[in-house]
Order: structure tokens, then C-alpha cells, then sequence
């Protein structure tokens, strides 16, 4: 490799470094702010977890970030050669278009390793160690998800109210059973009761002690007006609050075959191959989105050495316009995952085989001109 091309692999890759740590920023933030600063603002998590979950959460984030970043870092640090001339001043010395790229799919090609080894390996294990650390501090401390004073709805089906916390007791305790359109099916009240958390079953069991419950039935004549139809106390009153939603656990969860790593997934396609569809097409798409980098570059490089601009935000316009499409069109490619003769683990690399073709015209077209 001549120094022209150590010159252009130096400043292509500082451009994709820069743009991948802004992308991992923002993504690392969308999803904090969505998950884990809420938990650490309502004291379900301490503050030690919740930097622990945001490290966990960047090779899951990284898949993303990864195209997107290479995308704006190459139309970047191309764009700014163009504007000076440089790419010019290449094509006039003899350098093909193809050659002055060639550092530049160098890059793309380590990032799709990279890419490939988090979307198999490592963003797997991530998810399933995030959620264990959630679960181990739940374990420690159930009582983290009752706020002394506040409605509590993070359970689905329930709305809790607990009336006082003074150091590890709480009392007071009220709980809405509600269904699907949130009308209250059932409400219970108790001032005692003992919680404790079921690991196995992600659940946390409330034990009311002592208290009244009311059966209710909806208003045939106004909908969200419940009707009461029995009245009773009891002795003791459980309630199972499922963590499905908080922690990414349980039987529905753990068959999801975004959360099993390659060798996970091999397993499970080897051992029931008719129903493996769903197995199939996650490999596929793993390894897609991987090749995705490359597929995005190689459209990228022409169009930053056409556009010739050195401004951030159109450069960055740009980038996010052609990722917009080819998730969008990626999108379209999932929605037949049910359809097996369709080999929906094929359509799945259409985005990429349009990318390509897209992305080698241009460059033809471009070394032309």
C-alpha cells in the first residue's frame, strides 16, 4: 500500500470512528433514557447497575451505529477531498476511481467482521447478561419497584398503591386488577403483606395479609364505569406480577432468536428443522446486516465523490436518507417471515444485492467521468 492509500485509509477511518462514537452515543442515549434512567430515577437500580446495563447495551447498539457511521464517515471524509480537489488531483495522476476506493472497503470489510461478531456472539450474550444482572437485583431487593406514595403500573394487568415505606417495611397496599381496556376488574386492599421474588418465573409475588377485595364487572351501559358484583375479605390474597416486560425473560422471551447466539441458533435449526423458519431467517439476517456496512460503502463512495461537499449536515443528510431505505426496504423483506415459500431467509438479501448493484453502477459511472 502506496502512501496516498495510507493517507486516505488514516483519514477515512479517523472520519468512520467519529461518526460510529456519535451514532453508539445517541443510540446509547434513546435507549437509556427509555429503559435504564428510569429505573435508576424510580431507585430500581442502583447506580452502579445502571453503567453497568449501558456498557452491556453497546454491541446492541453498535449493530446500528456501525452502517450509519461508516455511511456518514466515508461521505464525510470523501466529500471534504472532493471539495478540495484532492480526489480530482488522484484521477489526474492516473488513480482509477476503483483504486482511490480501495482503503475505504479495507475499512468496510473489518467493520462487516466486527458487525458479524456482534450480531452473533456478543450482542447475544449482552442481552442475556443484562437481563441476569437485572434479575440478581431484584433478587437482592424486591421491594426496588414499590415507591412509597406513587401509582405503580410497570406490571401488566395491575395498578399498585402502597400508602408508606419506613425502611425495609411498606404499608398500605392497593392493587387494580385491570383488563385489556383498562377497565378495573378487580381491587384489593390489604395493609400487610409480604413480596418476594420468583427468579425461575421472573415474577414478583405480592402475599396480601388480612385484607378486602372487590369483584367487578363492566357497566353494559357505560364502558369504563365497572360495576361491582362481589364484596369479600380473605385471609391471605396473591398476586403475581410477571417481569416479562422489564426484564426480557420468560418463555417468550427466551425462544426469541435475536437473544440466542449463532451456535444457539444451529442448535435449534438442527434439532426441529421443519419449524425452524424463524431460526433460519435470524441467521441470515445476522450475517445480512453485517454485509449491510459493505453494501452501504460501496454506494456511498461515488455519491461523496459526487456531491463534493464539505458541510456536515448534508453529508449527513445524505447518509441517513440511503439507511432510512435500506432499512425501510429491509423492513419490507421481514414482514414475509411466515411465508416459507417465499424462502423468506433469502429476501432478506435484497436490500444488500440492490445495494451492491446500485453502489457498482455508480462507481462504474463514476470512474467514467
Amino acid at each position: 500500500m502506496g502512501k496516498l492509500h495510507r493517507y486516505l485509509l488514516v483519514e477515512v477511518a479517523l472520519f468512520i470512528l467519529g461518526a460510529v462514537g456519535v451514532f453508539i452515543f445517541v443510540f446509547l442515549t434513546g435507549n437509556a433514557v427509555r429503559g435504564a434512567i428510569g429505573m435508576l430515577v424510580e431507585g430500581q437500580i442502583t447506580l452502579r447497575l445502571f453503567f453497568q446495563i449501558i456498557w452491556l447495551m453497546i454491541p446492541f447498539v453498535a449493530v446500528y451505529a456501525l452502517p450509519l457511521g461508516f455511511l456518514a464517515g466515508i461521505l464525510l471524509a470523501l466529500g471534504r477531498f472532493s471539495s478540495t480537489r484532492e480526489i480530482l488531483a488522484m484521477k489526474a495522476s492516473g488513480m482509477s476511481v476503483w483504486s482511490i476506493a480501495r482503503p475505504v472497503f479495507l475499512v468496510a470489510l473489518i467493520g462487516c467482521v466486527f458487525s458479524a461478531w456482534f450480531n452473533n456472539e456478543l450482542g447475544p450474550k449482552n442481552k442475556g447478561a443484562y437481563r441476569d444482572k437485572l434479575a440478581n437485583s431484584l433478587e437482592e431487593d424486591p421491594l426496588r419497584f414499590f415507591k412509597a406514595g406513587e401509582f405503580i403500573s410497570d406490571f401488566p394487568g395491575f395498578i399498585i398503591y402502597v400508602r408508606e415505606r419506613v425502611n425495609d417495611e411498606m404499608r398500605g397496599f392497593k392493587v387494580w386488577q385491570i383488563d385489556d381496556e383498562g377497565r378495573v376488574e378487580r381491587y384489593a386492599e390489604a395493609n400487610d403483606a409480604h413480596i418476594e421474588f420468583l427468579r425461575e418465573e421472573s415474577t414478583i409475588l405480592l402475599t396480601m395479609l388480612n385484607g378486602s377485595t372487590e369483584v367487578r364487572e363492566p357497566n353494559p351501559l357505560y364502558d369504563t364505569t365497572p360495576g361491582i358484583s362481589g364484596v369479600g375479605s380473605f385471609a391471605e390474597f396473591r398476586v403475581r406480577l410477571e417481569l416479562d416486560r422489564i426484564l426480557d425473560r420468560g418463555s417468550k422471551f427466551t425462544q426469541k432468536p435475536s437473544y440466542l447466539t449463532f451456535r444457539e441458533l444451529r442448535k435449534r435449526v438442527a434439532e426441529d428443522p421443519e419449524n425452524s423458519l424463524k431460526y433460519r431467517v435470524q441467521i441470515q439476517q445476522n450475517f445480512a446486516m453485517s454485509v449491510s456496512i459493505f453494501a452501504l460503502v460501496i454506494v456511498a463512495v461515488p455519491l461523496g465523490i459526487r456531491v463534493g461537499r464539505k458541510e456536515t449536515l448534508t453529508n449527513l443528510g445524505v447518509a441517513l436518507g440511503l439507511a432510512l431505505l435500506y432499512y425501510f426496504l429491509l423492513t419490507i423483506a421481514t414482514w414475509f417471515m411466515d411465508m416459507p415459500v417465499l424462502a423468506p431467509e433469502l429476501l432478506i438479501w435484497i436490500p444488500n444485492l440492490l445495494y451492491f448493484g446500485i453502489g457498482i453502477w455508480l462507481m462504474n459511472r463514476a470512474n467514467r467521468h
